[in-house]
């Protein structure tokens, strides 16, 4: 950002040089701070000379923000911190390079990520297989005697800590991927811990809820709370070669019942998420919802976007107006795609599309992995992270998927409402925000090869940006009732 005493001298307005206090006596009526991002990469997050308001008593601009109109409050922006990224961070950067990734990825002069969604067993994006019950085939432990927080989960407590002091408003989403193996049947038995294909065995759904309760109360004594749960990740579909675990629509709706009476129980305040799988299956998520019994314990539909359009969410909110949107994964991948075109492809898709229909979280998969894509125990084997990490140097790389988190990230804070606006105008499409503290923000992205100017308005005001070609920005600027003496931070 530049200092208030550069931009005293002089502001650049529509190619011309005019001063702040010239500007004031013409009758602006505000300022407005903006980000911007490039797909050429020659603004990456970049400040920009800050935009004055207009005012106008009839104004016809592109985008008209009205914040009279609300809709779905934010909880926030993040990624997995997979076990694979827990690793990296601890084992190949020093205490600088990690002190510094956590700042950039969660502190406000970052991309301010406050909502992170934990493995809660091993993934494809593992170090290893295991879950915190595992026992020797073909025993079992139906008291869960032997439960006992995996070390995996134990060395990345101190790397939860340290983000939620970088962010006060740091939150967690569990996700689970694989119950342990004695309490499945059709899995691969003594072969890799049972933790391979399977389903939940019908006699355990009690145990497994049991299981689910000690596994977030582990983390809660450690004073790290979770906010919300997905019972299982991506319940349609059954890995071969990672863990994972198949669940019908009628078996997740039973097993919502279980784990909400015994977070009940126990005085769990957790949130209770379903489907955790792709918008192509919404109607599983219906199926779910269609239980009378379980349908009070269950918060909401988690998404992933790895099949179908982005207005599923809508569709499933439709259906049950109650029940809440979260978006919790997609990953990109290093085959695929540019930076300009993943960037266009994130913002239209995962932060407009995905809050246009009442999504409340925006998630990517891994929050880091190293430059091939690694570690990993199967599936997906060119995944990228939010940012990639040197696994020889230690030196971090932040790829555009952590762009597109940071141009939400720095505008929208917890508990914002999003607000109306009007959805596009040529090749731009905007989404816009109320804070709790009435400041606005607002995301444009310019998909097209060439620049579009375009105005804004609140109220009886306006202003005027061009979109360079291939384009993010993010703009912010304070309730039009209150007096504005200076430049926000």
């Amino acid at each position: 950002m530049k200092t208030l005493r550069t931009l005293l001298f002089s502001l650049s307005i529509a190619g011309h040089a005019i001063s702040l206090s010239s500007a004031q006596g013409a009758g602006n009526t505000g300022f407005v701070t903006v980000l911007l991002t490039t797909g050429d990469k020659q603004s990456l997050l970049a400040d920009q000379d800050p935009l004055l308001w207009y005012p106008s008593q009839n104004p016809q601009a592109n985008f008209v923000i009205d914040t009279s109109k609300t809709y779905q409050t934010m909880e926030g922006a993040g990624a997995s911190f997979t076990d694979s990224a827990a690793w990296l961070m601890k084992e190949k950067m020093d205490g600088a390079q990690r002190s510094a990734l956590i700042n950039d990825l969660f502190g406000n002069t970052g991309a301010n990520l406050n909502y992170v969604r934990i493995p809660l067993s091993s993934c494809d994006i593992s170090t290893d297989d295991f879950t915190s019950d595992d026992i020797e085939y073909p025993g079992t432990d139906p008291k869960l005697e032997q439960f006992k927080l995996n070390t995996n989960h134990s060395f990345s407590l101190p790397l939860l800590t340290a983000m939620r002091n970088a962010n006060p408003n740091f939150r967690l989403v569990g996700s689970a991927w694989s119950a342990p193996g004695w309490m499945k049947v059709d899995n691969s038995g003594p072969v890799r811990k049972g933790l391979i294909n399977g389903t939940l065995n019908s006699e355990y759904f009690d145990v497994y809820a049991a299981y689910l309760t000690k596994l977030i109360n582990a983390y809660e004594i450690r004073d790290i709370p979770f906010d919300a749960i997905t019972m299982q990740n991506e319940p349609a579909f059954t890995p071969d070669n990672y863990p994972g675990m198949n669940l019908t629509a009628e078996q997740e709706a039973t097993l919502a019942l279980a784990v909400g009476k015994a977070f009940q129980k126990k005085g769990l305040k957790t949130k209770i998420l379903v489907h955790d799988h792709n918008w192509d299956i919404a109607y599983r998520a219906i199926r779910v919802l269609e239980n009378d019994t379980a349908r009070p314990y269950i918060y909401g539909v988690a998404f992933h976007c790895y099949g179908g359009d982005v207005s599923a969410q809508s569709t499933v909110k439709a259906a049950y107006p109650d029940k809440e949107i979260y978006f919790t994964e997609c990953s990109g991948v290093f085959s695929s795609g540019t930076f300009s075109s993943n960037l266009m492809w994130n913002v239209n898709n995962l932060v407009i599309g995905n809050t246009r229909n009442w999504g409340r979280t925006i998630m990517f998969w891994s929050l880091a992995l190293d430059q091939t894509g690694k570690p990993n125990v199967g599936g997906c084997q060119d995944c990228r992270g939010v940012v990639t990490i040197n696994n020889v140097t230690g030196e971090v790389t932040k790829n555009e998927e952590y762009f597109t988190l940071a141009h939400f990230g720095r505008i929208v804070n917890k508990g914002a409402y999003r607000v109306d606006s009007t959805e596009s105008y040529q090749s731009v499409r905007s989404v816009a925000y109320l804070n709790p503290d009435k400041t606005r923000g607002l995301i444009l992205c310019n998909d097209a090869n060439q620049a579009v100017s375009v105005s804004v308005s609140e109220g009886n005001r306006v202003f005027y940006y061009t979109m360079p070609a291939n384009s993010v920005a993010s703009f912010r600027w304070i309730d039009p009732n209150t007096k504005q003496t200076a430049f926000m931070q």
